[in-house]
């Protein structure tokens, strides 16, 4: 018998491409006379198996590379050769350059294959909000521009985020990114948050406030007006709002709270705050005003329900003073009054009250200046208790901003809508019953309405 060497071919033949993670499968085939007596896989000339497959159940970017089959009989051996090119998004890192006053980022994507589309570089603030969009070249590097009083207040300080792509894609996403955190030093800055008009009480200790982003250590604060200076501050660390190229995002920095009494009228003046460190300094002038007499809420509007009453009013924006809100309500036949306080600038809701009984209303606000007037009372009466299968109508529930099914009648609680005056409010399919709902829940000033009213709207006895 004539000696021959094998032959051999490997399936699949000549080049393999396969995204990273998933699995390979060589297949060494040969054709051999006589018996074999080897066969050898080789990954870089480096023996890896005795076998005639190959099998990676994951395959990694490391694999990726020529591989060699050689089968071995005693006429000799034949080779065959594969190339497993092993694709993956790439892995990106972000670097600095600075090129005299030039300032660059470069987008450094390692991946396979190699052939990337950047797109634009993204800049956001610490807090992850979007700030602006800057261009990229076609090699991923971006120059921050110098823009004249927003880079020299040190706004391009922030995050930067790379975005490419090679088009593997992994999730349905072909793009990946990187990010870099660029920092800047510089003399201080006031933010554009900051209130340039603040209010104090005379004879009372008043604060004046400014937040600032210090860039470095700060030197020197001081409050001055006229020829004095106020040196009595306690600074601390607040999350504050800035605008940064237009956008207003969150940022880090420091309140400043300088502590004043303000003796005279003299003293609602305007003050300045300076502020200091080895780069440079910034001031901001903030006036200093006595609130003016406060005004009574407007456009009180209720709605009664069985053992409800919600209150609704327009508050007075212009207090310069942190307000708060009171509902002083009594039974028509008391003297007294109860009181509730309000959650917010603009309602209220009295509870645990008693079914079929009027009521007397009205609204007051306070500031740490004192308070102002009570508004007119009103007239409200509660609804009476229903059968318990009736307790809460389909008009109860579009008042209380709840939603019910159609199918089964079931109430489910959304956000507490508007109380309005008009009929529109009081919304139903029976014109009826939507005629009687607004006059059930109209509500009177008792200087302007007599008995004889009171009981047409009410219907109730007194």
């Amino acid at each position: 018998m004539i000696s021959v060497p094998p032959s051999v071919l490997i399936v699949p033949a000549n080049s393999v491409r396969i995204l990273e993670g998933t699995s390979v499968d060589l297949r060494c085939d040969y054709s051999s006379n006589h018996k074999i007596k080897a066969i050898l896989w080789k990954y870089k000339n480096t023996n890896i198996l005795n076998s005639s497959e190959l099998h990676y159940r994951s395959i990694k970017r490391e694999q990726t590379g020529d591989y060699s089959c050689t089968v071995v009989n005693q006429a000799g051996n034949a080779t065959a050769n594969v190339t497993i090119e092993v694709f993956y998004q790439p892995d990106v890192a972000v670097s600095f350059l600075k090129e005299n006053v030039t300032r660059k980022l470069k987008c450094n994507p390692d991946g396979f294959p190699d052939r990337y589309l950047f797109s634009d570089w993204e800049h956001i603030s610490e807090f992850r909000e979007h700030i602006r969009f800057l261009p990229s070249t076609e090699t991923g590097i971006l120059s921050i521009p110098f823009v004249q009083n927003e880079t020299d207040r040190h706004f391009d300080k922030g995050i930067y985020i790379c975005t490419v792509t090679n088009n593997v894609s992994v999730d349905g996403s072909t793009f990946v990114s990187g990010e870099y955190w660029l920092n800047s030093t510089g003399k201080p800055y006031f933010v554009s948050s900051n209130n340039a008009t603040q209010y104090g009480i005379l004879n009372k200790k008043s604060v004046i406030t400014a937040d600032i982003v210090e860039n470095g250590n700060i030197n020197d604060i001081t409050l001055l007006y006229h020829t004095r200076k106020v040196y009595e501050y306690s600074p601390s660390a607040v999350t504050t709002k800035d605008t940064i190229y237009g956008k207003t995002v969150l940022i880090r920095g420091t309140r400043l709270s300088f502590f004043i009494t303000a003796l005279t009228t003299n003293d609602f003046r305007r003050y300045t705050i300076f502020v200091n460190n080895t780069i440079g300094s910034s001031h901001y002038a903030i006036r200093l005003r006595s609130p003016r007499p406060l005004r009574s809420p407007q456009n009180i509007k209720a709605v009664p329900l069985e053992t409800t009453i919600i209150i609704k009013w327009t508050a007075d924006l212009q207090t310069g003073l942190q307000e708060h809100f009171f509902v002083e309500y009594r039974k028509h036949f008391e003297t007294s009054w109860s009181k509730v306080s309000a959650e917010n600038r603009s309602s209220a809701k009295i509870i645990d009250l008693e079914p079929n009984t009027v009521y007397l209303l009205r609204v007051y606000s306070k500031t740490e200046a004192g308070e102002s007037n009570r508004t007119d009372d009103i007239i409200v009466k509660t609804e009476k208790r229903f059968p318990k299968s009736y307790g809460f109508t389909v008009e109860f529930a579009l008042i209380l901003g709840m939603k019910v099914s159609d199918n089964e009648h079931q109430v489910k609680r959304t956000s507490e809508q508007d109380i309005t005056g008009d009929e529109s409010s009081f919304s139903s399919d029976n014109s009826e019953t939507n005629t009687k709902s607004i006059q059930r829940y109209e509500t009177l000033k008792v200087s302007e309405v007599n008995e004889h009213c009171y009981k047409k709207y009410n219907d109730i006895n007194v």
